[in-house]
């Protein structure tokens, strides 16, 4: 953690290089993206200031939303630095491994949104997530019911998915009591967060022993049935996840899925403590070698 050549001074996700000889990681903040082999050195950093400075200041990076597309080659989110009050464009860039842009496409807009709440003025902005899968860089809009598939060569974009709950879809721009977040995919299922008023799904709670207070869940969406299941949450460790139901280590929520294994970022001292909590030998071991500079934790799970 720091500001410094292969250093970053948040985490926000991961993304995979796993179309060379050994898969690399590449971990990504608001200001920039490291990426590392898999003894742990840096392979190269990417400053994000360097493509605002390309493109004249005109976009701000949007939340560090960078995806590996293969052939050595990122896509990255950006959104137009204009002041509206009403929008803002968002842009998709496709960069090189030294982050130089080989090109930009338009393929939306964020929406700003004002709300009263017990008379205090409130501007929330929806904006796009991008992740890339099956060889398609695929858009949550800022609608946050539709996922769009874009061609990473063409720019073509075409509706992935309409989500939907018993037949009604949810998260419109007209409901903001519905907030779903940034999505995880395999071949078969969608992992996204969902935020949602406690009184409108009362089944949902009851079925999968969520949190009332919180107001949200993680679900897993079945492409196939058009079905949600949500992850049960465990009191033990105060969070939502797979349950580890091999060596009682902590639940497990993926940052990224990809060929067969998943993976999360944990911050280090909460890897410590979740371990102390778990009766599982391995996190204890691992933890016996950490220190709070050990940042990020990277675990790994292989689906069989």
């Amino acid at each position: 953690m720091g500001r410094g050549p292969g250093e970053y001074p948040n985490i926000y996700h991961l993304t995979m290089e796993d179309d060379k000889d050994s898969t690399n990681i590449c971990v990504v903040s608001l200001q920039n993206a490291v990426i590392y082999n898999t003894d742990g050195d840096v392979v190269c950093d990417i400053p994000f200031n360097n493509i605002k400075e390309n493109t004249g200041n005109r976009f701000i990076m949007n939340g560090g939303f960078l995806s590996y597309i293969g052939d050595g080659k990122y896509c990255l989110l950006a959104s137009s630095a204009s002041k509206s009050n009403t929008s803002k464009q968002e842009m998709l860039f496709i960069l090189d491994s030294k982050g130089n842009i080989i090109s930009e496409r338009a393929i939306g807009e964020e929406i700003v949104k004002k709300q009263k709440i017990k008379d205090i003025s409130i501007q929330s902005i929806f904006g796009s997530y991008i992740y890339v899968f099956d060889n398609k860089i695929c858009q949550h809009t800022p609608l946050r019911d539709t996922l769009f598939a874009i061609d990473k060569n063409t720019g073509e974009k075409t509706i992935k998915v309409l989500f939907t709950m018993d037949g009604n879809t949810f998260g419109t721009i007209d409901n903001p009591d519905y907030h779903i977040g940034i999505p995880l995919e395999s071949e078969r299922f969608i992992l996204h967060d969902f935020g949602f008023a406690t009184t409108d799904f009362p089944a949902l709670y009851k079925k999968n022993k969520v949190v009332p207070e919180k107001a949200s869940a993680w679900l897993v969406y079945d492409k196939k049935d058009k079905t949600y299941t949500a992850l049960k949450y465990d009191p033990s460790f105060t969070l939502e996840g797979f349950k580890n139901d091999i060596d009682g280590g902590a639940p497990f929520l993926p940052s990224q899925v990809k060929d067969g294994k998943m993976y999360q970022l944990v911050n280090a001292i909460d890897f410590i403590e979740m371990a102390e909590k778990s009766t599982s030998a391995r996190m204890k071991e691992v933890a016996s070698q950490l220190t709070e500079e050990s940042n990020p934790v990277v675990v790994e799970v292989t689906l069989k």
